[in-house]
């Protein structure tokens, strides 16, 4: 995509808050009778103000203006007067911005604006930031594009909502072609997991090499399953497949669980079943299982050995992080110790062993201030005497040992 940079001196807060008032459209409103293609265009440069007057959008220049008065006078200010209004000589390149993958360069080329072209970067620009989708109706970002391009109409959240679900499915049409195209051999990963409200979800993504040997990875399904048995998990990768089209598999890696293995020998028969090369070998190579979750689970099972000393870092984590007023004090408790580390306490996640690692790294750092809120604060003290859901005393606090 190219465009122009547009001065950034045009408009102000008065003339942007007239954005909502009524603009010229070809409507009866222009003239009498059939509108012109120069009656159409007054109204991507003229917002009406008020019953007999216009104002151009770009240098805020009134005209007079009535049901019956006639268009020619607004059309010569914008192709002749206007002094904000950059005009472009179709035959004239000037300097334009391209997109590259490292940023911007500035060649020569002729620019146009182009309204859906904006409003696909727009919505691109929501997934690639990853932007709740009222941010198109924030004020400052409303200002600056009006700013930067006063002919670009900016959607509604509900508009952009569709534009973003119309690039999902142009963009999923173009994959499926490529799958049926190019009939490349593909290896999947899945994991499944289960929400805070008990719902089980399945996630299936696709990595391939493309026609420059580049890797590709793309997310094919996320979607709700009854439960995380391996014929469940079996029929929602088969269903994945014939959706997409892809009826040659390289690999599939998922967890070293037993519900895999089940689901893994469910999708050897069915590749088998589609085509003689559907699964190489035979499926002998098929089933992948992921060495990070592998990793995990050493880590874990060697973490055992250490299991109430890391419980009781997590409990001292858990008592400083749980309310304002106690991170509060851990934070005076660290002043006067004067230690020199900059970071906060790290709680971990327990099924994610480098997470439990950074907790320990953070807590030995901070050592002095918990032997400190041991010495100074009676209700950490407390905390560890009995549990108030269990009525067990908790583990901890840490001491030097742990």
């Amino acid at each position: 995509m190219r465009w122009m940079e547009i001065d950034p001196n045009v408009g102000s807060v008065e003339e942007s808050s007239e954005l909502g008032s009524e603009t010229l459209e070809n409507s009866s409103s222009i003239g009498k009778g059939k509108v012109s293609e120069k009656g159409k265009r007054v109204g991507e440069y003229v917002t009406k103000v008020g019953d007999k007057r216009a104002r151009c959008k770009y240098c805020s220049d009134s005209y007079a203006f009535d049901s019956s008065s006639s268009t020619t006078n607004m059309n010569k200010h914008i192709e002749k007067r206007c002094k904000k209004y950059q005009r472009v000589d179709p035959i004239q390149k000037v300097l334009v911005k391209q997109p590259t993958m490292s940023g911007f360069e500035i060649t020569l080329g002729v620019s146009k604006f182009d309204q859906l072209r904006c409003r696909r970067v727009l919505a691109e620009m929501l997934i690639l930031d990853e932007l709740p989708f009222k941010f198109v109706e924030n004020r400052g970002f409303q200002r600056f594009c009006f700013e930067l391009c006063p002919l670009f109409d900016l959607p509604s959240r509900r508009t952009i909502v569709r534009d973003l679900y119309q690039l999902y499915i142009d963009e999923k049409i173009k994959l499926k072609e490529y799958f049926n195209r190019s009939k490349v051999r593909v290896c999947l990963t899945t994991d499944t997991w289960t929400s805070i409200q008990n719902i089980n979800y399945m996630v299936v993504t696709a990595h391939f090499i493309d026609y420059d040997w580049p890797l590709q990875k793309r997310i094919l399904s996320f979607s709700q399953i009854v439960d995380q048995k391996g014929d469940s998990i079996g029929k929602c990768i088969e269903n994945v497949l014939l959706e997409w089209g892809i009826d040659k598999v390289f690999t599939i890696t998922v967890d070293n669980a037993t519900a895999n293995t089940t689901a893994i020998g469910y999708e050897i028969r069915k590749l088998n079943s589609w085509q003689d090369d559907g699964a190489v070998l035979g499926g002998k190579y098929l089933h992948v299982r992921c060495c990070a979750h592998i990793l995990n689970l050493i880590v874990s099972d060697g973490l055992k050995d250490l299991h109430d000393s890391i419980v009781a870092i997590r409990n001292a984590l858990k008592y400083v992080k749980s309310s304002p007023s106690r991170l509060d004090r851990f934070k005076k408790a660290v002043a006067h110790e004067k230690i020199g580390t900059k970071g906060l306490v790290v709680l971990d996640v327990p099924t994610r062993w480098n997470s439990t690692y950074l907790m320990l790294e953070s807590a030995v750092k901070l050592r002095k201030a918990f032997e400190r809120m041991g010495e100074e604060d009676l209700h950490y003290v407390n905390y560890f005497r009995d549990d108030d859901q269990t009525e067990q005393k908790r583990i901890g606090p840490p001491n030097c040992d742990d």
